[in-house]
């Protein structure tokens, strides 16, 4: 079944015309239909902080980071990866020190930021 994520639609009986993302019109049923972000949700960091978070939306959100190689996004307490299937300077000494010590939300999603909590929680005798 295609999710179509969309902004602007119209009503006709059970059906809707839809004017999608890619600016094409179709005709789907509105069950179909999922609600869309405002644009100031675009490649947010942290989905949990969406207006709709649906199938649609956090699909949407990933690929347009993925498209500009933001391979880690949060959701909420989780941290999501899409594989980039090549070598990108994520994993390096300075990476690893720009996340140290630092709090979650203090520097963009990666999987350092994930670790370096989980440490300092531990260090501290947090559960």
């Amino acid at each position: 079944m295609d999710m179509i994520h969309s902004q602007e639609y119209f009503k006709f009986n059970y059906f809707l015309i839809v004017t999608s993302v890619l600016l094409q019109e179709k005709t789907v049923k509105e069950d179909d239909v999922t609600p869309m972000n405002p644009p100031k949700y675009d490649k947010i960091e942290d989905m949990a902080m969406m207006t709709h978070l649906n199938e649609a939306s956090v699909l949407y959100n990933l690929k347009e980071r993925y498209a500009a190689w933001m391979i880690y996004t949060y959701s909420g307490l989780f941290c999501a990866t899409v594989n980039p299937y090549k070598w990108l300077p994520v994993y390096d000494q300075e990476v690893v020190n720009a996340y140290r010590g630092k709090k979650r939300m203090e520097a963009p999603p990666h999987i350092f930021s994930v670790s370096d909590n989980a440490f300092q929680f531990m260090a501290t005798g947090k559960s």
